[in-house]
C-alpha cells in the first residue's frame, strides 16, 4: 500500500514520538542515540568519568606507593649507614693516644744531641719508642740509657752510625712482645744518658711528652 509522503513523515514523528522505533527498508528496527540520555543511563560520557576518576585515583595511590618506598629506601640507607657507623665505632680500637716529645741537649763539636719520643695506644696495643741522635760525642758502641722521667729504665742502646751520624735508639712494641711498657702522660719526660743506669752518667738531652 503506498502513503502520501506527507503521511508517511507524520506517521513516522507520531511513532517516534511514542516511543517506538520504526522499521528500517531492511525490516529491522532503526536506533537513535542522544548522548545526553546515553550518559545519564551510564552510557559513554558516564563511563569516562569513571574511569578518569579511577585512573586519577590510582596514580595518587602510586604516587603514595612510591613516596612510602622512597622513605623505605631512606630507612634502609639510614640502617646501612648506622651499621656502618657501629662497624667503625665497634671496633674500640680505632681511638688512638699519642704522646710525642722532642729536645735538645749540650753539643760538643758543633752538633747539639736531638732527643725524640714517641707513644701510642690503640685498643690492646701499645708503643714506646726513643732516638737519640747527633751523638758526636760518644763513640759508637757506647751505652746509652732512656728513662722516663729520670727514674724508670726503659731501654739501655748502644751507640751506632746511620748515613754518618751516630744515634741511639730504642722501640719497644706490646705487638712484638714487650710486656714492660710504662704509660706515659703528657707532661712526663724521656731522657738519656751515658752510661749504663738512669742517671748513672752525664744527662744527654731531655724531652717532654706533649
Amino acid at each position: 500500500m503506498c502513503f502520501p509522503k506527507a503521511l508517511t513523515i507524520a506517521l513516522t514523528l507520531t511513532l517516534i514520538s511514542g516511543g517506538v522505533t520504526p522499521l528500517r527498508a531492511s525490516g529491522r528496527k532503526g536506533s537513535t542515540k542522544n548522548p545526553n540520555t546515553a550518559a545519564a543511563n551510564g552510557g559513554p560520557n558516564t563511563v569516562a568519568g569513571t574511569e578518569t576518576e579511577t585512573e586519577t585515583e590510582n596514580e595518587a595511590n602510586d604516587a603514595n606507593e612510591t613516596g612510602g618506598g622512597n622513605g623505605g629506601g631512606g630507612t634502609t640507607a639510614s640502617g646501612k649507614n648506622g651499621g656502618t657507623s657501629g662497624k667503625n665505632g665497634g671496633g674500640g680500637g680505632g681511638t688512638e693516644t699519642r704522646l710525642r716529645a722532642k729536645g735538645l741537649g749540650t753539643g760538643t763539636a758543633g752538633a747539639a744531641p736531638e732527643l725524640s719520643g714517641d707513644f701510642r695506644v690503640k685498643g690492646t696495643e701499645t708503643r714506646l719508642k726513643g732516638e737519640a741522635e747527633n751523638l758526636s760525642g760518644l763513640a759508637v758502641g757506647s751505652q746509652v740509657t732512656f728513662c722516663l722521667n729520670d727514674t724508670t729504665l726503659l731501654a739501655t742502646s748502644l751507640v751506632e752510625t746511620e748515613a754518618g751520624v751516630n744515634v741511639a735508639e730504642f722501640d719497644l712494641e706490646s705487638k712484638k712482645g714487650a710486656t714492660t711498657i710504662p704509660t706515659v702522660a703528657a707532661g712526663n719526660t724521656l731522657s738519656a744518658f751515658s752510661g749504663g743506669t738512669c742517671g748513672g752518667g752525664p744527662l744527654i738531652a731531655l724531652a717532654t711528652f706533649q
